[in-house]
């Protein structure tokens, strides 16, 4: 919408110039802010030691045997100088099983170091950061069993577990 009542004060104010150069102008324009949502700024908050997290679970991704994957919205971090500091920031957190499950919506504190997804150089290969950077997450970490505890468990609608449940049921079929 700014673009458009954008290009119609400049083409009012500069009407000797060409319809085209002006929507060319504004269609570059345009490019290099949609390119910066997909390569947001790195959030300073986020240290590249391990440290406290407090986070709700957003979103189960998978449960496997041994590790699961979960999208945390993290809102609190304990920060090197022993104060709680409040973060917006989505990550995907894995989690070692230790028949804790850990589901949408639920409150957990977890200690692990986040790291910027990587891009892979391979060609024709899946690109994960520019997936996850499309889903707002920029950072993903590993905790192992020691080192999260589900604060509190808010269950689903019923509909939602089932839905949770098949997808866990048909991620174990074909695992095997």
């Amino acid at each position: 919408f700014f673009f458009f009542i954008l290009g119609i004060i400049l083409f009012r104010t500069y009407a000797s110039l060409s319809f085209y150069v002006i929507c060319h102008a504004l269609f570059f324009a345009l490019g290099y802010v949609s390119i910066e949502q997909w390569f947001p700024v790195k959030n300073k908050q986020i240290v590249s030691e391990e440290i406290f997290y407090y986070g709700i679970v957003e979103q189960q991704m998978n449960e496997g045997e041994v590790w699961s994957s979960s999208i945390v919205n993290i809102q609190f971090a304990y920060d090197q100088e022993k104060k709680w500091m409040s973060l917006n920031e989505k990550v995907v957190l894995m989690t070692e099983n230790d028949g804790l499950s850990i589901l949408k919506n639920d409150r957990i504190v977890f200690s692990a170091q986040l790291n910027e997804i990587t891009v892979r150089n391979n060609p024709g290969e899946f690109d994960a950061r520019k997936y996850y950077v499309s889903k707002g997450i920029r950072y993903n970490g590993f905790s192992s069993k020691d080192d999260y505890q589900l604060i509190d468990h808010v269950p689903l609608p019923w509909f939602e577990q089932v839905l949770v449940d098949s997808r866990n049921y048909s991620t174990q079929i074909l695992d095997k």
